[in-house]
Formats: C-alpha cells, structure tokens, sequence
C-alpha cells in the first residue's frame, strides 16, 4: 500500500500485522460499555467509601502505592524498558517493574505493547484517524 511508513529498523512493528492491507485513517470508535460500566463502578465506590473511611494513613499509602504502580511500574517497567527498552536492568529488577505495571490494572504487558505499537505506527502515517492522532477535543 502506498504511504505506508518502511516497517524496518527502529520503526519495526513486531506486534502487528498485515500492515500492508491496512488504512491508517479508516475505522470507527466504539464505546465499551462493560468497561466503563466496571470503571464507574470503582468511582463510585471510592466516592461512597472513600469520605466513610478516609485517614491520613490512608492517603499516604495511596500516595505511595501511586507511585510504585503508576511512576515505577507502568512509566518506567512498560514504556521506558518493555516497550523502548531505554536501559537494561537484572531480569529481577525487570519482572518486578512490569509486575508493578501491570498493578496500575490498563492491561498486561502484551495488551500494553500492542496498543503503543498500534497508536506509534498509525502516528507515522502521512494521514492518521483522529482518534490516533489525538486530534478530537474530549467532549465532542
């Protein structure tokens, strides 16, 4: 297919394919009711229990397990090492990362790879849909 960005080196997609049959800027964006339906469940059990059950104990262990998920785990154990591989680390270190990551709940490590994987390759398209782009304001 024309357009379609050289698919080797650096830019290599390993998670994908049938790049070649594939429109960058074609699809549609679904809502997923059980997911949002699960997520709002969660919301609206920290609105109702949170004010019932709230401590500064608490608050800082939410701080602290904020951080080792979402800073330790999924910022620097998925992107920065699973997906870039921005730096080594002992396998040890590597697995406990992604374990952390994989706490934050988004998704696993292969679910992880492929949505940045998909959204990286649509990006490097002359023309890319909107909702890969991020070009559509939140509330439409």
């Amino acid at each position: 297919m024309a357009g379609i960005a050289d698919q080797t080196g650096a830019f290599r997609v390993n998670s994908l394919k049938d790049l070649d049959v594939v429109d960058p800027k074609d699809g549609a964006v679904r809502w997923d009711a059980a997911r949002s339906i699960w997520n709002m469940l969660f919301l609206a059990g920290a609105l109702t229990l949170g004010p019932l059950t709230f401590s500064f104990d608490a608050l800082a262990i939410f701080i602290l397990t904020c951080a080792i998920t979402l800073c330790a785990g999924h910022s620097v154990g998925f992107h920065r090492r699973l997906i870039h591989r921005n730096f080594e680390c002992p396998q040890l270190l590597d697995h406990i990362l992604i374990y952390f990551g994989t706490l934050v709940g988004m998704g696993g490590p292969l679910w992880t790879i492929r949505l940045h994987d998909t959204r990286d390759w649509a990006q490097r398209q002359p023309d890319c849909h909107w909702f890969m782009r991020h070009g559509q304001p939140l509330f439409l």
